[in-house]
């Protein structure tokens, strides 16, 4: 499997490879911060304190001001996803 990376280069990869590496992010939740870009570390934090889950999350930067994260506990997911709209540094 190809995967292509930019103009100017491509990534070969097996499939069974691509796969190990997209399932634990099939469940991940993709976030954008609208109208505002901050830095992934000033992000993370403040989601980590305004949430306040029981486990953690990890958080990829996908580009473009989109995140995504993965929860440790699907408590924590649901929890997320159904207290929302959230407020980052007055922003949705």
């Amino acid at each position: 499997m190809a995967i292509f990376l930019n103009q100017w280069s491509t990534l070969q990869i097996q499939s069974l490879n691509f796969e190990g590496l997209c399932t634990p992010w099939q469940d991940a939740l993709v976030i954008k911060l609208l109208g505002k870009n901050i830095g992934y570390k000033i992000l993370k934090e403040k989601l980590v304190t305004m949430w306040k889950l029981e486990a953690g999350f990890d958080m990829l930067d996908i580009d473009n001001g989109y995140f995504m994260l993965k929860f440790d506990l699907e408590e924590d997911r649901s929890l997320v996803m159904g207290g929302g709209p959230w407020m980052v540094l007055d922003h949705i």
